[in-house]
């Protein structure tokens, strides 16, 4: 009885063993495959390009979008924050800059901006975060969005400044 009981702890202990690393190499594998499967990610890879096609952008469109990705908050200061933070990720403007600042650099980004027209509006912003005063945000934040529309025309204003590349069609001869 005593040699069956001890080779029946003997095989117990064995499988308990064989147990045990069993479940370390499942352990181990799940973790390594969940790892490659990470890596392997077609979402992982898609938002590497898509943060590729950002930078590829021009500043004034990275803009646009930041600012077409702020235009839900609601809140004066919400919107100021989300935007100097976008602002700083996507076109490297400082984050500690005053408003008015980030107006005349954000006017110096987008052409068709007026940078004074840009650096009221961030005064009213301001003045209004800061100073008490009253501010219609929704008419605001329309009046900032309309400043910052981009436009396609890239030669919008080049035709009347290029000399004709064709003489004119039916040429007038000279009287004799």
């Amino acid at each position: 009885m005593g040699i069956g009981l001890l080779s029946w702890l003997r095989n117990r202990r064995f499988a308990q063993v064989v147990e045990e690393e069993m479940a370390q190499l499942i352990v181990f594998a799940l973790e390594h495959t969940s790892a490659f499967l990470t890596w392997l990610s077609p979402i992982r890879r898609l938002q590497k390009i898509r943060q590729l096609l950002i930078r590829a952008l021009p500043h004034s469109f990275r803009l646009w979008f930041c600012v077409r990705l702020v235009e839900n908050e609601e809140d004066p200061m919400d919107w100021s924050y989300m935007l100097r933070f976008l602002a700083n990720k996507h076109l490297d403007i400082p984050v500690q800059q005053s408003l008015p600042m980030v107006g005349r650099q954000l006017a110096q980004i987008h052409r068709g901006t007026s940078e004074a027209a840009m650096v009221i509006l961030m005064k009213e912003l301001d003045s209004s975060l800061y100073g008490g005063t009253e501010l219609d945000f929704e008419v605001w934040k329309k009046k900032f969005r309309r400043q910052l529309r981009p436009s396609l025309n890239f030669r919008k204003g080049l035709a009347s400044k290029r000399e004709p590349r064709l003489p004119p069609l039916n040429p007038v001869q000279p009287s004799r």
